[in-house]
């Protein structure tokens, strides 16, 4: 029996569950940061802003990771 048609189907659903996994993996760190409990946060005297923020540059990069695993992975 030729498995070769098997073989194609099995690499891209092998990408496919890398690439979910990697996806995952950054959706995770992203919930983490956003709902990080406020006891585990630094308390600045003053409000920061954005640009100084790093929880909103954290966000940022995971979001960026998210859409080029998921777009070009």
């Amino acid at each position: 029996m030729n498995s070769s048609g098997i073989e194609p189907l099995a690499a891209a659903l092998t990408v496919s569950a890398g690439q979910a996994a990697f996806v995952g993996v950054y959706v995770l760190v992203l919930a983490g940061i956003i709902w990080l409990p406020k006891t585990l946060r630094d308390q600045p005297s003053r409000p920061v802003p954005w640009w100084e923020n790093l929880r909103f540059w954290a966000a940022l990069i995971c979001v960026v990771q998210i859409l080029v695993y998921g777009l070009l992975g």
